[in-house]
């Protein structure tokens, strides 16, 4: 059984689909062939390459504390396995109540825990994940700013994850990436 999304974190909901077939009758091939007709919609866990050897993680629509968590985990895996410094860009995740700079707090506590390398936060909420990550940080107010000055840090090799919620307009950001360290 193949699918075209890229993260463990993913494994999941994609089980439970499966279930789900299987509960109203389908059989394990129908579930299978439907999963293999799977699209991902754009900005959710898009991998892609830049110039320099840079791998781009890509899941800039949107952002939860489970969500951030997962990629961050994923992310550093993937760095690990393949030998790379880990660069990631969180946006500030949004609708979170009172509770809003614990969730911030932890996600920058879990990337320093994984190994992120750097960690560029963008937007008001994101300066949460700097209290308590360990390493270098770089803040930004919004996405411009950030895709202007990281085109300065990212070096040859890098896994670069960008994850934030939607009105952050991260998308802008690793779209400005995209253009100006196209692959030639």
């Amino acid at each position: 059984m193949r699918s075209p999304v890229f993260g463990t974190h993913l494994v999941e909901p994609l089980l439970a689909s499966v279930g789900g077939a299987l509960a109203l009758g389908l059989g394990l091939e129908q579930a299978a062939r439907g999963l293999s007709r799977l699209r991902r919609t754009g900005l959710r866990g898009d991998v892609y390459r830049l110039r320099e050897d840079i791998t781009v993680y890509d899941d800039t629509y949107n952002a939860s504390p489970a969500a951030v968590a997962a990629v961050l985990r994923y992310g550093a895996d993937q760095a690990s396995r393949q030998g790379r410094r880990l660069v990631v860009v969180l946006g500030g995740m949004f609708e979170l109540g009172a509770c809003a700079r614990a969730y911030h707090r932890e996600a920058g506590e879990l990337a320093g825990e994984v190994g992120v390398d750097l960690l560029v936060c963008v937007g008001d909420e994101a300066r949460w994940y700097a209290e308590t990550f360990p390493r270098k940080v770089l803040y930004y107010e919004d996405a411009e700013q950030a895709a202007d000055a990281l085109q300065d840090q990212l070096q040859s090799g890098d896994y670069l994850i960008v994850k934030g919620s939607r009105g952050i307009g991260l998308d802008a950001l690793t779209r400005k990436l995209r253009e100006s360290l196209a692959l030639v």
